[in-house]
């Protein structure tokens, strides 16, 4: 996402400032200001992350990201899901150390001495009426208002992360020579001062990319959001996107998204395991879906569509068209129809402009080997997308770690990625995360491992975070070694250390589990017969003799076979 759509998509509160004293109210925007501060850093979970929870704080204080920004339809700090805070408040830690921030602190700060910062420092919290972010010594908090003494010292009320029971005050003498606080704390009259703002924020910190989590309706991954711009979610579940036609709907995928087939809108429309109504969200029409095991909801907007012929934009707020991958014809293709009296499958024109809700991929074949798109997290559960670093695990856990229908890869699926006559490698960095892109070199399918480190066994230090990675095979080499693949920037290898380090879980699928098919049909092939599958993409051992199954040749094609 450019930096300059950042206010585009996610400005949905606005700071409701009521001055009084030049004191803010501290439940603007549903955040409690001190309680949420100190949320922050149980999101956190590490110390040392002072700075990253101060500019988290006054960007979503100031109203310039809401919490909805992280999660469709929360208001509060408290609903949010703790995987997209904390890698939040991590992201605004690491690029105040870096960068631009660094540049900028450089230019307006490092030359001053430190009566003069603080002097600085001061006078920018009088003079801005929103909280900022300050720090010197060895601390960083936010600085909530200020206020002056008869005898001309200065008072900055005070939320940290560190102090939970209530604010503090930070008091100035007249001179700035001196400084005390009402409560034991870090801060201290020293060198490295600084005070930024939540717009200087903005203007310092790379562009952040926020990850749909997504939710599960019949077994079938959807995105809670529409796609806008090529490759970004919209901000919410009730905004419409943008619509696209056939051909270009299959390229506008955010990264590890891909268009539903006709499967999964099937899955989606099976009334026996998903209840739908028609409703309205935040004053959108649409319909809600209901996974009747689990009670998750997925929302549709009726976003209309554009006719293809004449370019005319027809039933916004009537109806919703969303596309399949699934082709019926050279000119026609599946697509979700939602009126308020029904929700179908059908089919119609490619050159239409409907609307893209996208699934997971959840997997991508490199040299033959079926990997996923994502470490572990939890036991048992991915992180949210391809970036994320996930937990680290000791071996024997690591074997029981994967969700189902996963495993850890063999020594030999590990040599599968670097052999490089087939495979491609290449030190990289994607969205501001640093480790390997492994492409295929036959499909120009590319799998991303982030440089996510790896825990010592015997002190518990977590060592290398974005200099190495360090991925466990399920092959032991004795009773206490095991392979893994270990990544530098400089190089790649397979090799074996003690089964008691913690290192990162990427899976791949297990043999007979569902896949990824390209489901583009066609009635004769000449190519070579790979697989079978059933039409839930399940792969199966061996061809059916009779019913309704799925042929998947050489070259990527796939015929339904009924018989």
């Amino acid at each position: 996402m450019k930096k300059t759509n950042f206010f585009k998509f996610y400005f949905l509160l606005t700071l409701s400032i009521i001055v009084s004293c030049n004191k803010l109210k501290a439940t603007d925007n549903g955040i409690v200001f001190f309680e949420d501060t100190y949320n922050f850093k149980n999101y956190g979970g590490n110390g040392g992350r002072c700075a990253g929870f101060a500019i988290s704080t006054i960007l979503f204080k100031a109203g310039k990201i809401s919490p909805s920004y992280f999660q469709a339809d929360v208001q509060t700090v408290y609903e949010l899901q703790k995987e997209n805070v904390t890698d939040f408040i991590q992201h605004c830690y690491d690029n105040a150390h870096i960068g631009a921030f660094q540049q900028y602190l450089n230019a307006e700060w490092r030359n001053l001495s430190v009566t003069e910062a603080h002097k600085k420092l001061v006078e920018k919290v009088k003079n801005t009426p929103e909280p900022i972010a300050i720090a010197y010594g060895n601390h960083a908090t936010v600085a909530y208002s200020y206020s002056s003494q008869n005898d001309g010292s200065h008072i900055i009320q005070i939320y940290d992360n560190n102090i939970i029971n209530k604010p503090y005050e930070l008091i100035y003498s007249a001179d700035y020579s001196t400084v005390s606080a009402t409560a034991s704390t870090m801060m201290e009259l020293a060198s490295g001062a600084w005070a930024v703002t939540a717009d200087e924020i903005l203007n310092l910190l790379p562009n952040y990319k926020i990850y749909d989590n997504g939710v599960i309706i019949n077994g079938v991954h959807w995105s809670t959001r529409n796609v806008g711009e090529i490759g970004e979610f919209v901000s919410s579940q009730d905004k419409y996107g943008i619509d696209y036609t056939w051909e270009a709907a299959k390229n506008v995928c955010p990264v590890d998204w891909s268009l539903p087939t006709r499967e999964d809108i099937m899955a989606l429309l099976d009334t026996e395991k998903v209840s739908n109504k028609w409703t309205t969200q935040n004053g959108v029409n649409g319909y809600l879906f209901t996974d009747k095991t689990t009670g998750d909801t997925l929302f549709l907007s009726a976003a209309g569509g554009r006719d293809g012929n004449t370019g005319n934009f027809n039933n916004r707020g009537a109806a919703g068209y969303y596309w399949s991958n699934t082709p019926l014809s050279s000119d026609r293709a599946y697509y979700l129809r939602l009126f308020s009296n029904s929700a179908t499958c059908t089919n119609y024109y490619r050159t239409n402009g409907f609307s893209v809700r996208p699934v997971h991929k959840r997997n991508i074949v490199i040299n033959d080997v079926n990997w996923s798109t994502r470490n572990v997290g939890e036991i048992g559960e991915f992180v949210c997308s391809r970036e994320k670093y996930g937990i680290d695990y000791t071996w024997e856990e690591a074997k029981n770690a994967c969700p189902t229908g996963w495993s850890l890869p063999t020594r030999e699926d590990i040599m599968s990625l670097l052999d490089t006559e087939k495979v491609s490698n290449v030190w990289t960095t994607i969205s501001g995360v640093k480790g390997y892109l492994f492409t295929d070199k036959t499909t120009e399918a590319t799998l991303f491992l982030p440089a996510a480190g790896g825990r010592n066994g015997n002190t518990g230090t977590l060592d290398n975070r974005g200099a190495a990675g360090y991925y466990w095979s399920n092959t032991p080499l004795n009773s206490d070694r095991a392979y893994y693949l270990r990544l530098f920037s400089n190089s790649t290898t397979c090799t074996n250390y003690y089964r008691t380090n913690g290192f990162s879980v990427r899976p791949i699928l297990s043999e007979g589990e569902p896949t990824n098919i390209d489901m583009t049909f066609k009635e004769h092939t000449e190519s070579v017969i790979v697989g079978y599958y059933s039409i839930l993409g399940r792969k199966l051992e061996k061809k059916p003799a009779s019913g309704l199954y799925i042929i998947l040749y050489s070259d990527g094609k796939a015929e339904k076979v009924l018989k």
